[in-house]
């Protein structure tokens, strides 16, 4: 089989999706269940506020209990909206402004992918991995992450990667089970 070379520079956009595909992979990973269940308990906290503020406007409640009813209601919004909605978004203002303050740190990248190796390098690393030590492997739309670690990761855009390069990578990487 060939092998791929690509190299790059970090655009704000593949800074945003690392980090995003970065968070996305920990907390989907390691909270799935708890993401469910955090949003049925969300579900039930903005029903109960719902039903409370109702029965208090109904029977003329006073002005205090309304305010903590539509405080029980904005925190079942809270957490109903927080794992999908809100958290992404938190990650990516976080992501646009260390871009917006750091970005001339950005540096390019070289990746060379043969059928049992990767090789990354820039200016300040160099690294070559049988794919076998690679802890894992991460792809979503925009991003692929090769774990070198627990937490540590490397990123490759799929902007790069030409439609053939990205089905050779996949080939090289199945046939190590990382993808």
């Amino acid at each position: 089989m060939e092998s791929i070379t690509v190299s790059y520079l970090p655009t704000k956009e593949d800074y945003v999706a690392y980090k995003t595909a970065m968070d996305k992979a920990a907390w989907k990973e390691q909270n799935n269940r708890f993401i469910r269940l955090l949003q049925i308990l969300g579900s039930a906290v903005f029903l109960y506020g719902l039903i409370k503020l109702a029965m208090a406007v109904l029977s003329g409640g006073r002005m205090g209990q309304n305010f903590l009813n539509a405080i029980l209601i904005l925190g079942g919004v809270y957490l109903i909206l927080y794992p999908d909605i809100l958290r992404p978004a938190l990650v990516k203002k976080a992501a646009v402004a260390y871009y917006d303050t750091h970005g001339e740190k950005m540096i390019s990248a070289q990746m060379q992918f043969t059928a049992e190796t990767l090789k990354m390098t820039t200016d300040r690393y160099a690294a070559y991995f049988p794919y076998t030590m690679l802890w894992r492997v991460y792809e979503d739309q925009k991003i692929i992450l090769f774990y070198t670690g627990i937490g540590e990761a490397r990123y490759l855009p799929k902007r790069v990667l030409s439609a053939e390069e990205l089905e050779t990578l996949h080939v090289f990487l199945r046939s190590v089970q990382k993808i």
